[in-house]
């Protein structure tokens, strides 16, 4: 082999291993919080210069852009000093980007839009999304402070308020509709003062996505006034868990609903949450309602097959069962001040033992 020959080759090894090196995702710094790291200006910048993988850490500050994510990378907020509060706002001529949302064909502007990275991950925490915005009222479309679309990830320890404006304000708002399969989990966050719903999902063709909503608090107004919103946390198209969050939306004008606390369809765990005003509602079968605590409110189970045991509810409308559906099992629950304990009783779901106290009826036969 001659010399030139095997200086080829080396060369050749080199930019090989430059591109892999390339390739491989690195950390960079929004702002100039941390030494020793690549920096950039915005956010917005930052996601758009690295490769897929990245992590892209941000400092405290405040950074007014709608950012957008097409690439798996990491996206994590970090302490500086005595500071923890980087905060993505609406920039001064309000949101102006926008996307299709795919199962429903609305226009949904977004402050963090995480899109088409299918199964590359897609990780966000220790972020606050603020969507305060006198311009947002004259949006013709709906809002979203955080929206995967196509994309799976984790989404934890981040605070999302004040999406609202127009009545269709979303504080996290997640959907999948290609093959394969999507997985998005929210875990360990704030959503406050919307004016629709906190946490809601699309899903179609189901299951195109699972979710995995866990220990967050779900608040419509931090204030206990203002117009009642549409719900907390609601699965449309999609199964998954739903476990060990605190869900308020606060009461409404006699006659109006507050919006219900926790909505699904089919094939959800239902566990460990605390819900207060409209609460529990499942609008489909095979699915388990278990350890919840609900006050001013009820547990609906609507199809059959539902498992609805160990939930506290006080002073609200008890169980309800639907008249066209069968093989429930609602037992060992406690059921106080209510006036029916449990209602939509047909002959093949089981309803004792339960304990039933201070209500005028204890169950009631479908006719």
């Amino acid at each position: 082999m001659t010399k030139s020959t095997i200086r080829s080759i080396a060369i050749a090894f080199l930019a090989v291993v430059l591109i892999a090196t390339e390739a491989v995702g690195k950390t960079v710094l929004v702002g100039t919080c941390l030494p020793n790291l690549q920096t950039y200006p915005t956010i917005s910048q930052a996601v758009t210069a690295v490769v897929p993988g990245s992590t892209i850490l941000v400092c405290p500050g405040t950074y007014p852009e709608q950012v957008t994510i097409t690439q798996p990378v990491t996206l994590r907020g970090v302490q500086s000093g005595n500071a923890a509060s980087p905060v993505i706002k609406v920039p001064s001529g309000g949101l102006t980007k926008s996307v299709v949302a795919p199962a429903n064909g609305v226009v949904m502007f977004f402050q963090v839009l995480v899109q088409g990275t299918e199964s590359g991950l897609v990780n966000i925490s220790n972020i606050a999304v603020d969507g305060k915005s006198s311009l947002n009222q004259f949006l013709t479309g709906w809002v979203s402070g955080i929206y995967y679309q196509n994309s799976s990830g984790t989404v934890s320890h981040v605070a999302t308020y004040r999406q609202r404006g127009n009545g269709y304000g979303f504080g996290i708002f997640l959907e999948g509709t290609t093959a394969p399969a999507k997985t998005i989990t929210v875990e360990d966050t704030s959503v406050h003062d919307f004016d629709s719903e906190a946490i809601r999902t699309n899903g179609s063709p189901t299951p195109s996505l699972t979710v995995n909503i866990v220990s967050n608090s779900v608040i419509s107004s931090n204030t206990f006034s203002g117009n009642p919103v549409y719900g907390g946390i609601d699965l449309q198209g999609s199964a998954g868990l739903v476990s060990n969050n605190r869900v308020i939306t606060h009461p409404a004008p006699p006659g109006i609903s507050p919006g219900v606390g926790i909505a699904f369809a089919s094939n959800t765990v239902v566990s460990g949450n605390t819900v207060e005003n409209w609460g529990i509602w499942g609008l489909g079968g095979s699915n388990v309602v278990k350890g919840n605590m609900v006050s001013l409110s009820s547990i609906t189970a609507s199809g059959s097959n539902n498992l609805v045991q160990y939930n506290l509810i006080f002073n609200g409308g008890g169980i309800n069962l639907s008249c066209d559906g069968n093989s429930n099992n609602v037992t060992h629950n406690i059921i106080n001040d209510v006036d029916v304990g449990i209602t939509g009783v047909n002959g093949g779901d089981v309803v004792t033992p339960n304990s039933v106290s201070n209500v005028r009826i204890v169950s009631s036969q479908c006719s």
